[in-house]
């Protein structure tokens, strides 16, 4: 395999978890769902260093990733909070889920037509979706639940904070 191929592998293997969690949740399996999101963290960190150290950054893998980021840190996350309890809510639940999914969204495009080179503008999708997976781990290891009301404001703050203009500097 040629190395330029091998920032897109990565990026792949961020979907392909981001997949998973998806099938996770629906088949019932939130902690499997939530360290899937996790690897995928780790795996989209990986692409951009691979595409840097190999100097193949391209248009192409910069639209995979975003595609990548949505499913894996945003759709994931929501929908993990959602079979989570979130559902409960009815309305409430569902308009949290589709906020974080719409502001990654956005968040994304917004980072791919440019912007700041030194820092990002708003959260990343990568950091919110991470903050939702890692929650949700830590309240299965302390053998608690999210009640559904701090789910719903969870993902509305990181959906907001994903939007939003504040500064937050690139590691």
């Amino acid at each position: 395999m040629r190395s330029e191929y091998l920032p897109n592998l990565a990026t792949v293997g961020n979907l392909t978890a981001g997949v998973l969690a998806l099938t996770a949740v629906y088949r019932g399996y939130p902690v499997l769902a939530a360290y899937l999101v996790l690897t995928a963290v780790v795996l989209d960190g990986v692409d951009g260093k691979l595409a840097r150290f190999l100097k193949t950054t391209s248009a192409f893998g910069r639209e995979l990733d975003s595609l990548a980021d949505l499913v894996s840190f945003c759709v994931a996350p929501a929908l993990l909070f959602y079979a989570d309890g979130l559902a409960r809510l009815r309305g409430v639940g569902l308009a949290a889920v589709v906020a974080m999914v719409l502001a990654g969204a956005v968040r994304l495009a917004r980072f791919n037509v440019g912007g700041p080179a030194d820092h990002f503008e708003g959260l990343p999708t990568t950091a919110a979706g991470g903050i939702a997976a890692g929650i949700s781990l830590v309240v299965v290891w302390l053998g608690v639940a999210v009640p559904p009301p701090a789910g719903a404001v969870l993902l509305f703050a990181l959906a907001g904070a994903m939007v939003s203009r504040i500064s937050v500097p690139k590691i």
